[in-house]
């Protein structure tokens, strides 16, 4: 008899692989669009509100 790893570790660790590959994509996004932010806070858009709330 041949003795396989259990079914449920497989499929733990395809779905593992398969989650990598699908936050990729959603981590480039969020740095990207934090990275905007944090620009455009540190720019003119961060100097208009801090004008308006003084």
């Amino acid at each position: 008899m041949v003795d396989f790893p259990p079914l449920h570790a497989w499929a733990l660790a395809e779905r593992t692989h398969l989650v990598q590959l699908y936050e990729l994509p959603l981590w480039i996004s969020a740095t990207t669009i934090c990275g905007t932010v944090g620009l455009m806070l540190g720019g003119p858009v961060g100097a208009a509100l801090t004008d308006h709330f003084d």
